[in-house]
């Protein structure tokens, strides 16, 4: 779950899903995802896989660790620092967005005063959105919506609607072919606002978050860039991978094709950030998403033994859970482990 323990566990007493996730995760060209429930040791694996690849010859300025908040990534970041035994540089840890930011800044175009967009917070984003949709919204929408365009519920509708499209890889244009194709004139609504949205945030030199991630992935087609990546990485490790969105895995996925290692660990019953658009397919697609031409097979790895909780706290948990609709899995989950 988001925000997971690290289970304290020495060398000797790993179990076999934990052996089995670090073979794999040592392999060349990686893509391994260990998936279990909190207290399975998931990512103490994901911590040791770190350690094993810095211990491995790989400088820790060539590693990435991605987690769902600050908090965690500083969690993370005691327990690898740890476990190395000595006193240096950590890798790089922060969130998706945070290391969209970095990429920006050591690759990005940069703007009139030198730098590059920035990032809007969650409250500035909805002002803005409520502010075009006052000034300027009314006419994009079909009759029957209108009267709903000055309401915060309707803002807070259509800035959903526009970060989702853009998770999903998509212009306005999209939006409104799709609308046309189908007859439904709110998405062409949406897209029409979206085409405007765009261009304010572009007059005014900011991003939000969902377009900070596009415009990464965007720049990552740049053959230039993506080689300079591809050399200076030596891995991205992912704690609480369900927690992502589809255009973070996205970005994960276009730097595992360019042979970069991605190790990840993932509860599939867990998606706190669910609202923000985590993908629901985030793990059943993983074995797909990650299997880049000339990289090998994507690995899953399940975790099933709790090294932390009651048998009856268990027993009640899994009785609750029962009653949710059940997560898709992958259908090829790797080898065995052990």
């Amino acid at each position: 779950m988001a925000g997971a323990c690290i289970v304290s566990m020495p060398q000797q007493q790993m179990d076999r899903c934990q052996r089995a996730f670090l073979e794999a995760a040592a392999q060349p060209r990686a893509a391994v995802l260990a998936v279990g429930g909190p207290g399975t040791g998931k990512s103490t694996a994901l911590v040791r896989s770190v350690v094993a690849a810095a211990e491995a010859g790989a400088g820790l300025d060539g590693l990435v660790v991605l987690t769902w908040s600050r908090p965690a990534a500083h969690r993370l970041r005691a327990e690898i620092i740890a476990r190395l035994g000595r006193t240096q540089r950590a890798p790089a840890m922060t969130t998706v967005p945070g290391w969209c930011l970095a990429l920006q800044s050591a690759y990005g175009p940069r703007g009139g005063d030198g730098g590059i967009p920035r990032v809007l917070t969650g409250p500035e984003q909805q002002m803005q959105v409520r502010e075009l949709l006052e000034g300027e919204g009314e006419w994009l929408w079909p009759a029957e919506v209108r009267p709903a365009v000055r309401t915060r519920a309707f803002t807070q509708e259509v800035r959903t609607g526009i970060a989702r499209a853009r998770q999903h890889g998509l212009d306005p244009d999209d939006l409104i072919a799709m609308g046309e194709r189908t007859g439904r004139p709110q998405w062409v609504g949406l897209g029409r606002f979206f085409e405007r949205y765009l261009d304010v945030l572009d007059g005014q030199g900011v991003w939000d978050y969902a377009e900070l991630v596009h415009r990464t992935r965007l720049l990552l087609l740049d053959e230039q860039v993506a080689a300079d990546v591809a050399a200076r990485l030596r891995g991205v490790h992912v704690d609480e991978f369900a927690e992502l969105d589809r255009s973070q895995i996205g970005l994960l996925a276009q730097v595992h094709g360019l042979g970069v290692p991605v190790i990840a660990a993932a509860d599939p019953a867990t998606r706190v950030f669910a609202f923000r658009g985590a993908d629901p397919r985030a793990v059943a697609d993983f074995p797909c998403r990650f299997a880049a031409p000339g990289t090998g097979a994507a690995v899953v790895v399940p975790f099933g033994t709790n090294h932390r909780t009651a048998p009856g706290v268990l027993a009640a948990v899994g009785a609750v859970l029962a009653h949710n609709p059940a997560e898709v899995l992958p259908s090829a989950a790797g080898p065995a482990p052990g």
